[in-house]
């Protein structure tokens, strides 16, 4: 088995949607969780971290509990 599975960075997740990602994602209309945490202290901080819609290439940050979907990378 390997154990070098990771969350991609909010910018790795922008570098998929610019190289065309979203023609070899299943359910590319979700929303996919980075391992890039909020660093602004006054909205949120590191409760909050940063997904991505690989549908516009656009990237939120919201509260670390909010559903959203993973697609880990090596």
């Amino acid at each position: 088995t390997e154990c070098d599975w990771r969350l991609p960075s909010q910018k790795e997740l922008m570098q998929a949607y610019i190289d065309g990602a979203t023609n070899n994602v299943p359910n590319v209309g979700y929303n996919f969780w980075s391992s890039t945490e909020n660093t602004d202290l006054s909205v949120g901080g590191s409760a909050q971290a940063w997904y991505t819609a690989l549908t516009t290439g656009l990237t939120y940050r919201t509260n670390k509990i909010t559903t959203r979907s993973v697609r880990c990378i090596r």
